[in-house]
């Protein structure tokens, strides 16, 4: 690269957390920022950097915006070795890895890299800009989740490089999965601190599940019958969104859709990264997560609702699921 262009140092992971004060940051950029988190913020002639950091249990969470003014060199550095679930939302980068090795970060992909401690270089032109988002674990961690959940013992068993690296052997797209759990927990508001960690873990639990499943799948061919209904299948997600409450039968869904239930399960799971049951409780578990914090409804009301029949069947699920009681999340009544 040529020496001559201005490097800006973009921090993948801290040792230690620095934020800045929210009064230090212009108000023009206030409504991008994420309540109750952290933030850093830099902006000169060069360059104008917001990142948001959450820790959320193992996981380390960011979203980076930079945008060049002038020609820059982006140095993303990591001050230790870890592995990073990435999804670019835009644009397209071209990151040098080493002196004989390149990488594409395609908007819209996402990879799961392995970073050892060094600095990397993106050439940015002036006017270009990245919108990221990203959470890091410590190496080890990945091999402890892959210990409950099989399916990250393909990402976990592969051999972690001497040199940083994408762990999948191909670039993967974001799914719909990834971008609804993204988006909820971009928009998620929850005051305390316990509330934000709770659901936040949860959320890059099933990013990292989401990624495993798709990574695993990936030599499959589409069945043609998922390709010549995508729109029914995205109506089948659209729905089940819209309706968590709902106990959604999978012979009933099929029926309704007019889809042959075998299809319906394994077209659903092409296309979306996870199977229809587990995307169901995913899909009751948020709204029972945001009825307990956000309204004064009792539990075993939520529980009727909800479809769980009695106040330990929820508590026990709820549970298992985010591990935490309902009451510690509970308002006081």
């Amino acid at each position: 690269m040529n020496a001559n262009f201005v490097r800006k140092v973009l921090f993948i992971e801290r040792v230690s957390p620095l934020f800045a004060p929210i009064s230090t940051i212009p108000e023009e950029y206030h409504q991008e920022l994420l309540s109750y988190r952290g933030e850093y913020f830099d902006e000169d002639a060069y360059w104008t950097m917001s990142s948001t950091h959450d820790q959320l249990g193992p996981f380390s969470l960011w979203r980076h915006y930079v945008k060049a003014h002038t020609e820059i060199l982006l140095c993303p550095f990591t001050p230790y070795s870890l592995h990073t679930l990435h999804f670019m939302f835009a644009n397209s980068l071209n990151v040098k890895l080493y002196d004989d090795l390149n990488f594409d970060l395609e908007e819209g992909q996402c990879n799961l890299f392995n970073l050892h401690a060094d600095k990397h270089e993106v050439l940015m032109t002036a006017g270009q800009h990245i919108n990221s988002f990203h959470i890091n674990m410590r190496l080890r961690t990945l091999k402890e989740l892959s210990v409950r959940y099989p399916v990250l013992r393909r990402l976990a068993e592969k051999k972690i490089s001497l040199l940083s690296n994408a762990v999948n052997e191909h670039p993967l797209f974001t799914t719909a999965t990834s971008k609804l759990l993204i988006n909820k927990y971009n928009r998620c508001n929850y005051q305390q601190e316990d509330h934000r960690r709770y659901f936040g873990e949860r959320c890059c639990l099933d990013l990292l599940l989401n990624f495993a499943y798709q990574e695993q799948q990936g030599d499959q061919p589409m069945l043609i019958y998922g390709v010549l209904n995508a729109a029914t299948f995205r109506a089948i997600f659209n729905y089940i969104v819209n309706q968590p409450y709902e106990e959604h039968s999978i012979p009933e869904l099929a029926k309704q859709f007019f889809i042959p239930e075998e299809m319906l399960r394994i077209g659903f799971r092409q296309h979306f990264a996870i199977t229809i049951e587990l995307f169901i409780r995913m899909q009751k578990m948020m709204m029972i997560y945001d009825l307990v914090v956000f309204n004064d409804i009792s539990l075993p009301e939520i529980a009727g609702l909800m479809g769980f029949g009695s106040e330990s069947r929820l508590n026990s699920a709820f549970r298992s699921y985010y591990k935490c009681d309902l009451k510690t999340l509970q308002k006081p009544r």
